[in-house]
């Protein structure tokens, strides 16, 4: 009888053991998954909380992407308007400001304005003009020798138009082969001519030969052209008359 009572508590121990054993392992897979509850519930809320801030970066980039549309598109709008105006800048400019031909006719008004010339004088002239000249058709030649000093000669120049407009000339001397100055002019040297008016109104002209030049008295142009002539240290005037303007 004391050998049955040992057996069976010998069996509660074992049993005791198993279950305190199966325990221990109840309560470690509770732990393990309690800790794998708590670290999903972890993960879940950081990842939900970095899929908000994406949510938000993506919102915030789509609206600056918005906004950089629109701003690209008001950019444009504003280049095609300042190309329009432009554009129509440089026509009003092209219409306005005169060029070529008449850029040169408005400087000649300007400086005949200033010289004195009355507008509607100046006006009078414009409206006249035309391209077929009212010329005599006989013109006149004169032949004068060409100042090489202050030292003033009989023959130093020729009057026209009735003695309305004389022509003198002056130029630099000729030099011999010792470089000494001869007493006549350097033709291939620049000479000034001066138009002198009645009542001593004066125009120059500087220029290698041959030297053109106008003079206008009245309503009569004077045209001169000044070559060289055959006779060393002479010069031949040649002057014709037309309608002017």
């Amino acid at each position: 009888m004391g050998h049955g009572f040992h057996e069976e508590r010998l069996r509660a121990r074992r049993r005791g053991r198993i279950l305190l054993g199966s325990l221990k392992w109840l309560a470690l897979a509770g732990v393990v998954a309690a800790g794998t509850f708590f670290a999903y519930g972890a993960g879940y809320r950081m990842a939900e909380t970095e899929s908000g801030d994406l949510r938000e970066q993506v919102s915030e980039l789509a609206a600056r992407a918005g906004a950089l549309d629109e701003e690209k598109a008001r950019l444009q709008r504003d280049l095609a308007a300042a190309t329009g105006q432009a554009e129509e800048l440089r026509k009003r400019y092209e219409s306005d400001v005169p060029t070529g031909a008449i850029s040169e006719l408005l400087r000649i008004a300007r400086a005949r304005l200033a010289a004195g010339v009355k507008p509607e004088r100046l006006a009078s002239v414009l409206s006249a003009a035309e391209n077929a000249r009212r010329c005599d058709e006989r013109p006149s030649t004169r032949r004068f020798i060409v100042r090489t000093g202050p030292k003033r000669n009989p023959n130093d120049s020729a009057a026209f138009a009735d003695r309305q407009v004389t022509v003198a000339a002056s130029g630099v001397p000729a030099v011999d082969a010792s470089g000494r100055p001869e007493a006549w002019f350097d033709p291939s040297r620049p000479l000034t001519v001066t138009f002198t008016r009645l009542g001593g109104a004066e125009t120059t002209a500087t220029g290698v030969l041959p030297i053109h030049h106008s003079v206008v008295i009245r309503e009569v142009e004077y045209r001169f052209a000044v070559t060289a002539s055959d006779a060393r240290g002479f010069v031949l005037a040649t002057a014709d008359s037309c309608a002017y303007p």
